[in-house]
């Protein structure tokens, strides 16, 4: 049984009209497990989609009781995954005021002494371990890309147009790939998830550092104190935080 102290939050932020992020968390037996999906697309579409996301994730997964290793999780959460693409692929099709809907999506999950995460899109993990900050996921966007196809090569990414656009998202296409990563998690280690209006805002020392000096009062605050300066320090997107310490 793995026990996991938690913070959450979502918050608007200071420009847009509605919140496109969904979040679910589930803290019991027999693997705890936390989802993050940001939506994209206009008229409230991005909205549904990472609703349906979330749903159709935590649906598979609350009934995967028989997991008795940790690949058996992953394949859980491969077909949960897979399951919500389909849904929100088929819906777009059938709607057309929701075609191109899609959402990103960041799902961690815990069996015993291992964490696992899996994602499409640009949400992010972030692992806080020995007062240092590391990033396990890689953003799917179209600037990432091209810092990728580049090798050695150096780009300002600042310069690349539609350096943040999706090169992956849940809905889009009729198949999905995804990332995995797992490690053997240690017992002061802290996990953040969140949706790119964090990172886009606060930067990853700056993120260090309000962990840091908040994670001995509670993981609420943690998460709570991050989305304040995110939302100080432009607030220009929705914003979703998990903290995990396990």
């Amino acid at each position: 049984m793995v026990y996991v102290n938690l913070g959450y939050v979502s918050d608007k932020g200071k420009t847009r009209s509605n919140n496109e992020d969904n979040f679910f968390i589930y803290d019991d037996y027999p693997f705890p497990f936390f989802v993050i999906a940001d939506g994209v697309g206009g008229h409230k579409a991005g909205e549904l989609a990472s609703k349906m996301a979330v749903d159709t994730i935590a649906d598979v997964l609350k009934n995967k009781n028989d997991a008795v290793c940790i690949d058996d999780v992953e394949d859980a959460i491969r077909t949960s995954i897979v399951s919500a693409n389909n849904s929100i692929y088929k819906y777009s099709k059938f709607n057309k005021e929701c075609e191109g809907m899609g959402t990103t999506v960041l799902v961690c999950a815990y069996y015993k002494n291992t964490c696992l995460i899996a994602h499409v899109g640009d949400s992010r993990a972030y692992l806080i371990r020995e007062h240092e900050i590391a990033q396990l996921t890689e953003d799917h966007t179209f600037g990432n890309e091209l810092i990728k196809r580049a090798g050695s090569k150096i780009f300002n990414v600042k310069n690349i147009d539609n350096k943040n656009a999706l090169t992956r998202a849940l809905g889009t296409e009729k198949t999905v790939v995804i990332d995995t990563y797992k490690f053997i998690h240690r017992s002061d280690d802290i996990v953040l998830l969140c949706t790119d209006g964090l990172n886009k805002e606060v930067e990853d020392n700056s993120i260090l550092a309000i962990v840091e000096k908040n994670k001995n009062i509670s993981m609420q605050k943690v998460a709570e104190e991050l989305k304040d300066r995110a939302i100080l320090m432009g607030g220009r997107d929705n914003v979703t935080i998990i903290t995990i310490k396990a």
